[in-house]
């Protein structure tokens, strides 16, 4: 039987650039497969809208980027199905004898490939087509490429050419400044956005700026408790619930005028914590936040730059600078920490349904103290401490990379508390 070589090229696409479009021309021409489906990823209606488009702006906007294409088909599987569309789903339900599947990588996207949702399976069901820097100076996608044949019998083609660089953050601002658009889209797409007035008011912080603010009271704060609730597994939610709780209790001992604020950073902080490692590099391509390597080998720490990004679009009536830097820094720390984001970072390590070891030890050391009648911007300062001690012990135990912030941060702190004594 005759072999079908089908390829997946899939995106957000908000909206198609001429970078994706050199992307798919080197994936045909180094794949060759005999048809292509270019497949816009899902985006639930609200959260598209806040992006500056449509679902259906966006498969207008990919048939007039890639219609043109010979062999490729647009597909708004994705688009429609309800639910989450993550990459194993798509590829079982394209999955069928005689047809290989061949599925396009980004580099990113490749280097992460393990921590997606059945990781296995997606190799099972798909030859993997990542893109790849002629040169890969350091090696990282040819020993990716290796370990990945070797630990899954994966199938794995590198496209060895250089990117058109533009990411879609950086397009969306050209058309919001009026650029001409003519080095990041193709004539077709920039004319559908132009007729469409597509992404004008993209810009999270533009958003925040325009939208009514509202007022932190107990009313504002139960609406916002209830709508965190879809971003947020139910044991996710009850921890969220109780950050919000012990954020109160720490406010209203170094920051009783922002208690609501608190609360409301705390009720945001792991709004993008469920999603797995390919929707939290998707979040990120769509505002431009940068993946450092130490991130890709531990996306765990994706949930508080994603999130913080997700929340000023999602909830900019709820939200501020300071709210937002609370849910930026809630699990890295940096050097200079406000005491804002103290309280948010240090609520989420101890509060009580915490049940690690490390956890209640902090929260047991950090009430006993101030019960002591303990200064309390000492108590603080030992305790953050002492948080990034544990933290940065376990990832060395765990042979998994720390966070440059979490180190800049400890030493920080330890010199807050050589200069408090006179050391410095």
């Amino acid at each position: 039987m005759k072999t079908e070589r089908l390829g997946l090229f899939g995106g957000t696409f908000a909206p198609p650039h001429l970078g994706h479009v050199r992307a798919l021309e080197s994936f045909l021409k180094t794949v060759r497969p005999d048809r292509t489906l270019v497949m816009p990823t899902g985006i639930p209606p609200h959260k598209s809208k806040a992006e500056g488009d449509t679902p259906e702006a966006r498969l207008s906007m990919c048939r007039a980027a890639f219609g043109s294409f010979p062999g490729v088909e647009i597909s708004d599987y994705e688009i429609r199905k309800d639910g989450p569309s993550y990459t194993v789903e798509t590829l079982r339900h394209l999955e069928a004898p005689g047809r290989e599947i061949i599925l396009f990588c980004g580099s990113d996207m490749f280097l992460t490939l393990p921590k997606w949702v059945r990781a296995e399976e997606i190799f099972r069901l798909a030859t993997i087509a990542a893109m790849s820097r002629a040169s890969d100076p350091d090696g990282r996608m040819q020993s990716a490429k290796a370990a990945y044949e070797a630990d899954y019998g994966a199938r794995v083609i590198l496209i060895g050419e250089e990117p058109v660089e533009l990411s879609s953050t950086e397009v969306r601002r050209a058309i919001r400044e009026g650029k001409d658009l003519t080095p990041y889209l193709p004539d077709a797409v920039a004319d559908i956005i132009r007729r469409e007035g597509l992404y004008r008011e993209e810009n999270p912080n533009e958003l925040m700026e325009k939208t009514t603010k509202r007022i932190l009271d107990e009313e504002a704060l139960s609406e916002l408790s209830e709508l965190v609730k879809p971003y947020l597994t139910s044991k996710r939610y009850a921890h969220t619930k109780s950050v919000e709780k012990e954020a109160a209790a720490l406010g209203a001992l170094y920051l009783p005028d922002r208690i609501p604020a608190l609360r409301a950073s705390a009720l945001l902080h792991d709004i993008t914590k469920k999603e797995d490692a390919e929707k939290q590099l998707q979040i990120a391509g769509e505002f431009g936040i940068i993946a450092e390597d130490a991130d890709r080998l531990a996306p765990a720490v994706y949930h508080a730059k994603t999130g913080a990004a997700v929340a000023a679009r999602d909830f900019a009536a709820f939200t501020d600078e300071e709210i937002l830097s609370g849910i930026r820094w809630h699990t890295t720390g940096h050097a200079g920490m406000t005491l804002f984001e103290c309280i948010v970072y240090l609520a989420d390590y101890i509060e009580e349904t915490r049940t690690f070891d490390d956890c209640v030890a902090l929260r047991k050391e950090f009430y006993t103290r101030i019960g002591a009648g303990e200064d309390r911007d000492e108590v603080l300062i030992d305790v953050m401490i002492r948080s990034f001690d544990y933290t940065i012990a376990q990832l060395i135990e765990a042979g998994q990379p720390v966070a440059a912030e979490s180190v800049a941060a400890r030493n920080d702190f330890l010199i807050r508390k050589a200069r408090r004594q006179g050391r410095l």
